[in-house]
């Protein structure tokens, strides 16, 4: 039993990151316990979402589909903006060069999003002639509550057309809200401060304790824009 209990401690003392000489000469190898890490499990215990790869994200927004699904993914995809807030947002919001997000469940959703240098074109074409309370994708009918749930739909059929699915059915591990999740990881692994891109995207995460979560008053529009101008389409891929 005595030393089961020490081959115990020493695997936990070494999760734990404990001082390297607290654990016994004879275990002390930098490979003791250091296995892949498996995928995160959501609490229905199913494998939870992932962000596209990139020869999947190619594929998405260069294969054969409608220009409003074209021009949707597009912003998704340089923006991070949540299906529905794309949906929501109106001529008026896009001034400056700014997406201004006004709806969203908590205060830190209603934010400022500079526009990608990519969606320059896209925006100008789309608000060109309208009035300021006109939606930018003004062509989306749905019966339900959210404007976007059609468009969702759509996606999902497209995407499947490509074999993008990982997982069976509804459980998917991909889905649109992927453009969202590969957005974030392209500006953190692009250097861009966590914090920062967490102001972008609408989380709260990163901003956090006395330093960021009381003191610091919030990025000015040139942090902001460096963070969404960090993010790059694959190789491959034309801006809209």
């Amino acid at each position: 039993m005595g030393g089961r209990r020490v081959a115990q401690d020493t695997k936990w003392l070494v999760r734990q990151r404990q001082t390297w000489f607290a654990v016994p000469e004879e275990a002390r190898h930098p490979w003791t316990g250091q296995v892949p890490s498996r995928p995160h499990k959501d609490a229905n215990g199913a494998a939870e979402q992932r962000a596209f790869t990139e020869d999947e994200l190619r594929r998405l927004l260069t294969g054969p589909t409608d220009q409003t699904l074209r021009d949707f993914m597009s912003v998704a995809a340089l923006t991070g903006l949540r299906r529905e807030e794309i949906g929501q947002l109106t001529v008026g919001d896009c001034a400056d060069r700014v997406f201004v997000v006004r709806n969203g469940k908590t205060a830190s959703a209603r934010r400022r999003v500079p526009i990608h240098s990519g969606l320059v074109a896209l925006v100008a074409r789309r608000i060109q002639g309208k009035s300021a309370s006109a939606f930018v994708f003004q062509e989306l009918r749905s019966k339900n509550a959210e404007r976007t749930d059609p468009i969702g739909k759509a996606f999902t059929r497209y995407r499947r057309q490509f074999g993008i699915q990982d997982g069976t059915g509804r459980r998917s591990r991909v889905n649109f809200h992927s453009f969202r999740r590969t957005f974030i990881t392209s500006a953190v692994n692009a250097g861009q401060p966590p914090h920062v891109v967490s102001l972008v995207v609408g989380h709260t995460e990163g901003r956090k304790g006395m330093t960021l979560g009381r003191y610091w008053q919030g990025a000015d529009d040139p942090m902001l824009r460096a963070s969404v101008e960090s993010v790059r389409l694959p190789e491959g891929v034309s801006p809209p």
